[in-house]
């Protein structure tokens, strides 16, 4: 009766030599980056071409200038990394004092190219150091600019370095994703998981049981398609491979919508377990949410509380 599955994580976290750096995911233009730990991060919806911006606050509690760097994403195709860099290099020449190293890394099976220099500010009154990495992907040039003062770019440095690397791009395409805030009184661990080009499952288990001993375990699976039979039809499948898995099961639809059904499937053999389905069709996915409890049937107070938390849910992209 327990199915599998459950959850996107979109902050990873990623150990590096002196800084943990928490992934931040672009679904929309797909790429992840690195972000330091305690660093601030700001999604610019009012640019053309900057898309992200990220400072370290603790470095600046007054007016001093504090390290930061930013993504800038514009399209331009029919050329390559090596053109990007040229024309990149070209557009900043006019506030370049002096080119301290160029280089390059391959990171994901792209090459990305850098060049660590010394510029007048947009004030044009403060000296800045900066790292520039340059991508180029899908015929989109990704620059990530890196910068500091003076003072502190002999150790901002390798943080810019590693951060730049941290940088990945052609990211699967984003999906439909149901998102459930889960009661807090219970630590949930993520059981098992898989995701491929067409089904998302997860199974989750509260921290401290395991597969063999367990309280309850919820499930969800999402179909990254768009269903075409009604949701009648759906729950009628549902009940159609209960009865021939468990055929003492009882299926009981508890209610539904235009897109939506609300099940509960309760059976005694070959051992108590008793199951609330939530099933939401849209026009991109399929979503089914579980959860299970050792016991022949789910009382009343339970129904209740797990069909708000279910029917509360939220769809996301990811």
């Amino acid at each position: 009766m327990k199915y599998f599955f459950l959850l996107y994580c979109l902050l990873l976290q990623l150990t590096t030599k002196a800084q943990t750096l928490f992934s931040y995911k672009d679904s929309i233009h797909r790429y992840v980056i690195g972000i330091p730990e305690k660093w601030k991060y700001w999604k610019k919806n009012d640019s053309t071409h900057i898309n992200l911006l990220v400072y370290d606050m603790e470095k600046n509690p007054t007016n001093d200038f504090a390290d930061n760097f930013n993504i800038t994403i514009f399209h331009h195709p029919n050329i390559n990394v090596d053109s990007a860099l040229y024309i990149l290099a070209s557009l900043t020449a006019h506030s370049r004092l002096s080119m301290l190293d160029t280089g390059s890394y391959m990171v994901d099976g792209k090459r990305m190219l850098w060049f660590d220099d010394v510029h007048i500010g947009p004030k044009a009154q403060d000296t800045l150091c900066a790292s520039d990495f340059i991508v180029y992907n899908d015929s989109k040039v990704y620059i990530i600019t890196c910068t500091t003062t003076p003072q502190r770019f002999a150790t901002s440095r390798d943080l810019f370095h590693r951060v730049a690397q941290s940088f990945k791009v052609s990211l699967p395409p984003a999906y439909e994703s149901l998102k459930i805030d889960f009661p807090t009184d219970v630590t949930w661990k993520i059981q098992s998981e898989t995701d491929d080009s067409t089904t998302h499952a997860m199974q989750l288990l509260p921290i401290d049981e395991s597969a063999e001993q367990w309280t309850r375990c919820i499930n969800l699976v999402t179909i990254k398609q768009k269903v075409q039979q009604k949701i009648e039809q759906t729950i009628l499948s549902y009940k159609t491979q209960v009865k021939e898995s468990y055929p003492d099961a009882h299926f009981t639809v508890l209610s539904k919508g235009g897109n939506w059904g609300l099940f509960k499937v309760e059976t005694n053999h070959p051992k108590p377990e008793a199951s609330l389905f939530y099933v939401l069709q849209t026009d991109a996915s399929m979503h089914t949410i579980s959860i299970t409890f050792p016991k022949p049937t789910l009382s009343d107070d339970l129904l209740d509380k797990w069909t708000k938390i279910f029917r509360n849910g939220k769809l996301v992209m990811e």
